[in-house]
This record gives structure tokens, C-alpha cells and sequence, in this order.
């Protein structure tokens, strides 16, 4: 198993949002990051793996905020083709939604 994680603060105090009607005044803070674990039975070995991914941002602009966690498993049928499957749940301050996505990717 293996663990990553990523801690991100920011500030603005002249945000530009393009494309949208949002105009902040003042300053904004924005914290975020993530937490990822990466699980392989065998090793660099395992032809089956597992992860789990939880994003999240809080910001002053309360558009910004959202949370989400992802389940994805791949299995590995060749050196360049794998199998995947993956959910999605996002939670933002407007509504929340899932994803699913199955799939092959391969690389030559």
C-alpha cells in the first residue's frame, strides 16, 4: 500500500473569474488538497490494484467549495492493456452528483 497526501493554501486579493458572473471583492482564501491510497496485493507484481482518492477545497468563495472521493480498480491483462472501472462522488454547494467510468486504456 502506499499513501500519498498534498496540503494547498492560497491567497488573492484581486481574483479574476473568466466566464462567469462571479465578481469577489476583497481578499480570498482557498484551502485544498488530497489524500490517495494506492493498493496492490502483490506488489509491482499484482495484476489486480485498487485506489482511493479524497479531494477537497474551502475557500471564502463559497462557488469553490466542492468534496469528492473516487473508488477506481484496474486489472493489468497485458504490459500496455489494462481493464478499469471507476465512481465518482462530487459534493459542491449547488448539488451533488456521481460518475461511472469503465473502460481500456492502452499505451504503444
Amino acid at each position: 500500500m502506499e499513501l500519498n497526501c498534498q496540503y494547498v493554501y492560497r491567497s488573492d486579493d484581486k481574483l479574476l473569474l473568466r466566464n462567469t458572473d462571479i465578481t469577489p471583492t476583497g481578499k480570498i482564501e482557498t484551502n485544498g488538497g488530497f489524500a490517495e491510497l494506492i493498493i496492490t496485493p502483490n506488489g509491482d507484481n499484482s495484476k489486480v490494484y485498487g485506489t482511493l482518492l479524497f479531494n477537497y477545497i474551502d475557500s471564502d468563495l463559497k462557488e469553490l467549495n466542492q468534496k469528492s472521493g473516487t473508488f477506481h480498480i484496474g486489472y493489468l491483462l497485458r504490459r500496455n492493456i489494462r481493464l478499469v472501472g471507476e465512481y465518482t462522488f462530487t459534493s459542491t454547494e449547488e448539488k451533488d452528483y456521481s460518475k461511472v467510468i469503465l473502460g481500456i486504456v492502452t499505451s504503444f
